[in-house]
């Protein structure tokens, strides 16, 4: 794992995963180099917009996207199969809760590039049935993962305030 800041090693990295076991969620911070960090630099977002359940940007991943893979199957325990995508969320942009959105399975993770102060907005909200559970609020460069188990999941409206756009890479993991 090149890409991975070599202080998360396999003791580090077995604390995290115990972590996430118990409490259901665990962020790791400043988990990329440098190096890879750049290979977001250029990416080409597409409009994806139903104003009923979202407005946001997505891209594809660059192939950092192989190392967080692997990262995920540490901290799980198990091989995984992971989708993923890169998401700018600009000023205006959300996802909602609605009617048909069931609740998740297995690991949502997030990449954070940058930080997006919590009173702008842009941050991601977990559910169960009508009660917060987990919030992750953009800290740049950190990692989070969460199970997803039997959770909605939304992004809330980034509102004017925000200086930048907030952009991650944004996946589910299922254990194979």
């Amino acid at each position: 794992m090149a890409d991975i800041n070599p202080a998360y090693d396999d003791e580090i990295l077995a604390k995290a995963a115990e972590h996430l076991k118990k409490e259901g969620s665990v962020q790791l911070n400043e988990i990329l180099v440098p190096s890879a960090l750049r290979s977001f630099q250029n990416l080409k977002w597409k409009h994806l917009y139903n104003p009923l359940k979202f407005a946001l940007h997505y891209s594809r991943p660059p192939e950092v996207w192989k190392e967080f893979q692997k990262l995920v199957s540490k901290l799980i325990g198990k091989k995984v199969n992971c989708g993923m995508w890169c998401i700018a969320m600009m000023p205006g942009d959300y996802s909602v809760l609605y009617d048909s959105l069931k609740p998740g399975k297995g690991f949502i993770f997030m990449f954070d590039l940058n930080a997006v102060p919590e009173n702008c907005g842009g941050y991601t909200v977990l559910l169960k049935g009508d009660r917060e559970v987990a919030r992750v609020v953009p800290k740049s460069n950190s990692f989070t993962i969460v199970n997803q188990a039997g959770l909605k999941v939304f992004h809330k409206y980034l509102n004017h305030h925000a200086k930048h756009p907030r952009i991650f890479l944004c996946g589910v993991a299922l254990a194979k």
